[in-house]
């Protein structure tokens, strides 16, 4: 059978709620064959537990509220949960390589989507080859989302790309979702900032940062960006 997992985080709570969508797709068949969705749920203080989304079909998009599909959370989960999702078919002729995931953060007043991390257990995790940016001003808060699958614990540093100084030291636990302020750091980032912003309506800088070493496969970091007066999220991107 031809699989697809992507490893993500979740909310649930008086804020926030997340929906789940889903793209299963496949370009050499316009049959809608149905498709195994699993979900599954971790995360600190929340036992691990998966469930089956049943209805769920190639070339059809469908989704699903986290709270529908674990009713347990009741929407009284703080902080951040770690999700892993799973679509699987059965014929083995169907590729489904160009299937997609999309996580909905959804609040009162507004919702964000993102694409989560596709997890491919044969392939390497480039993400510490890569530099991602960070902006700091006076509008904006950014942390990091760390999601480790894995059952076993992770570390890894943080390095500001123009003068290689260790911003942060990142742990996670097994089987978590955790976020990391960068607001500590931010003087750090600072040094050696590739951008210099100064407007009438904001002021600060744009660092590149990158990982020290490689992440292992299962563990997933993504960038989340809030509105520092309110807090509200206003995007989020995985690397």
């Amino acid at each position: 059978m031809k699989s697809i997992k992507w490893v993500s985080f979740c909310a649930s709570n008086k804020v926030l709620k997340t929906m789940l969508h889903f793209f299963p797709k496949a370009l050499n068949t316009t049959t809608p064959y149905p498709v195994t969705c699993k979900l599954g749920l971790f995360g600190e203080g929340e036992n691990a537990n998966s469930v089956m989304v049943e209805g769920v079909r190639l070339n059809q998009a469908s989704g699903i509220l986290l709270d529908a599909a674990f009713p347990q959370l009741n929407g009284d989960y703080s902080g951040f949960i770690g999700i892993t999702a799973e679509v699987t078919l059965r014929q083995q002729s169907v590729i489904l390589d160009y299937s997609n995931l999309i996580i909905e953060l959804m609040s009162f007043s507004s919702s964000v989507k993102f694409s989560p991390n596709r997890l491919n257990e044969n392939e390497e995790n480039p993400s510490f080859l890569k530099s991602f940016p960070v902006l700091n001003d006076t509008l904006t808060e950014t942390s990091l989302i760390i999601v480790n699958s894995t059952l076993a614990e992770s570390e890894v540093n943080i390095l500001n790309v123009a003068n290689e100084l260790v911003v942060a030291s990142l742990r996670s636990a097994p089987l978590t979702a955790k976020e990391y302020s960068l607001e500590k750091v931010e003087d750090l980032m600072s040094k050696g900032c590739v951008c210099v912003l100064n407007s009438c309506w904001t002021n600060g800088s744009l660092s590149l940062l990158r990982f020290d070493r490689e992440i292992p496969v299962g563990v997933c970091v993504y960038v989340l960006c809030r509105d520092k007066t309110t807090k509200k999220i206003t995007s989020c991107f995985n690397l």
